[in-house]
């Protein structure tokens, strides 16, 4: 095609969450001469609306209400007929119910919904049969990672052939650079971290899903090994007050720091000594992904596809859910041995480099799109 992809990107919301990160770093990094992307947001504006709206990007809130709401489906249908794009593509289950449902009706050439994460508990039966109807009538599903593949298969009855594996794309440069040394202790004491101690930290939404439960459990059985190590959560939600209770019934709660939702994460990652993710169930997980952009070793429980990310004993470590004796282990064996974190970090941001970078992932998403364009001459 002589002029770009005309591509209609709708999310449900544009919050710090990992999905909208791969939205933003697909959008601000697709070469416009080639894929020009509008970006839909269905219910509810954030942070990385303002962060593309300011950058110039055609953003527009749809502002869907409450349950069913069918205003969402025409607002979207009007936007179609507006922009006449020639790719749909839906990100998470609001986005991929109302945006593929509108793509089909309003005759968009392909419409691609994404699948981000094992949810397993969380979704109904319902849900599955919208999601395997919309599927087959749209062009494929992408899935970033294989247990997210094997998950929708089995869950929503999706053909294996309708879903396309394409990996996250984590941009380097917002990871790679180690602040000044002042910097550095500028950032420590604003979150009340100590120079000189060990500190190892979680990012993530404060979800029951995520299980930072597991990570305080091990911190105090890191605290038993290492009593001067400081302990860092960066995240806010629900879940926070019945965390900060467990830390104070561990009696931790001294040697955590809640640092609430973060728009600079990559200059935390670069406070700590170790990182560590203890979620109960994962897509594939773009904290961890930065930590290993960080130089990071990494300490995580196998869930999904975390396994995919993190190779056992090269980059990182990886214990069981929900077991905090083994991941307060992991953590004590790399905080004790420099060379041995040295090694798990450097590993770890080369194999980002090479398999999970930014320009293999747009690459390939754009790939897709023409290959799926060029099926529909």
């Amino acid at each position: 095609m002589s002029e770009p992809i005309r591509v209609l990107q709708v999310i449900g919301q544009l919050t710090l969450g990992g999905a909208e990160r791969q939205l933003v770093t697909l959008v601000e990094r697709s070469d416009p001469a080639r894929t020009a992307h509008v970006v839909a947001v269905v219910r509810r504006w954030g942070p990385l609306g303002d962060r593309l709206r300011d950058a110039g990007h055609d953003v527009r809130f749809i502002g869907k209400g409450p349950g069913p709401d069918p205003r969402a489906l025409t607002r979207l249908g009007s936007l179609i007929r507006e922009l006449r794009p020639h790719v749909v593509h839906t990100w998470l289950f609001t986005a991929n119910l109302w945006g593929r449902l509108a793509g089909l009706v309003g005759g968009v050439p392909v419409v691609i919904g994404s699948e981000r994460g094992l949810v397993d508990g969380y979704r109904r039966p319902w849900q599955a049969r919208i999601e395997r109807f919309l599927a087959v009538r749209g062009s494929c599903v992408i899935a970033n990672s294989c247990a997210i593949k094997d998950y929708v298969c089995g869950w929503a009855g999706i053909p294996p052939e309708l879903v396309r594996v394409i990996y996250n794309g984590v941009d380097l440069r917002a990871f790679a650079d180690e602040p000044a040394a002042g910097v550095a202790s500028a950032g420590r004491a604003e979150l009340g971290l100590p120079d000189g101690v060990p500190v190892v930290g979680t990012v993530g939404r404060l979800h029951p899903i995520k299980d930072q439960a597991t990570f305080l459990r091990a911190a105090a059985l890191v605290r038993e090994a290492l009593p001067e190590c400081v302990f860092l959560l960066v995240g806010g939600g629900e879940a926070e007050g019945d965390l900060r209770e467990l830390a104070r019934s561990l009696g931790v709660s001294d040697s955590v720091v809640f640092a609430g939702a973060r728009t600079d994460v990559g200059d935390l990652l670069h406070l700590l000594d170790c990182f560590c993710l203890t979620s109960l169930s994962e897509g594939l997980p773009n904290t961890v992904l930065e930590a290993m952009a960080a130089g990071l070793p990494v300490v995580a429980t196998a869930a999904g596809g975390t396994c995919e990310a993190v190779e056992e004993g090269r980059t990182g470590y990886l214990v069981p859910v929900g077991d905090a004796e083994a991941l307060a282990a992991r953590v004590i064996e790399v905080l004790g041995s420099p060379e041995l974190s040295h090694r798990l970090g450097d590993a770890g941001r080369r194999r980002v480099e090479s398999v999970f970078g930014p320009d293999r992932y747009i690459a390939e998403t754009e790939a897709l799109y023409r290959e799926l364009l060029g099926e529909k001459g």
